[in-house]
Formats: structure tokens, sequence, C-alpha cells
């Protein structure tokens, strides 16, 4: 499994959010992935993500479940803890 974790470096909430998801990784042992959407202009079309914090579960290249803008570390571990 994949965390993907997307933002722009001005996003203020993504700043305070990324070393918490981080740290979720870790602790599950599931590879952590960054990116800055700033540098990857089309991804935010690709993948229809249209605010930050985003982060994106997937499962090799299969998402397989999204959280956006509004979420808390709590909600992302209740999908890892299902889904492991």
């Amino acid at each position: 499994m994949i965390i993907r974790y997307y933002s722009t470096p001005q996003c203020n909430i993504c700043k305070s959010l990324k070393p918490k998801v981080i740290e979720l990784a870790k602790k599950y042992n599931i590879t952590f992935e960054y990116v800055d959407l700033n540098e990857n202009e089309e991804l935010k079309g690709q993948l229809l993500l249209f605010s930050v914090p985003a982060v994106i579960f997937f499962d090799e290249d299969r998402e397989m479940k999204r959280f956006v803008r509004t979420f808390g570390i709590i909600e992302l571990e209740d999908f890892i803890q299902r889904v492991m």
C-alpha cells in the first residue's frame, strides 16, 4: 500500500498535517510519497484534485480511497485498520 500526499508549499494546513501522515505511514509500515502540486500541475486534472491537502491510498497503481481537504489522522488510521 502507498499513501500519496498531495499539497502545495503555501498551504499551512498541509504543512502541519504532513508530519502526522508520515508518522502514520511509519507506524503501519506503509510507503509514503509526497507530491507538490505546484511542480506537478498536470496531476491536478488527471486526478481531479481541486483542493489540498489530499491523501490518496493506492494498492500498486489502483486507487483505493481518497481524502481531500477536510479529514483528520483518525479517519486515515481507521481506513488503514479496515484494509490491513
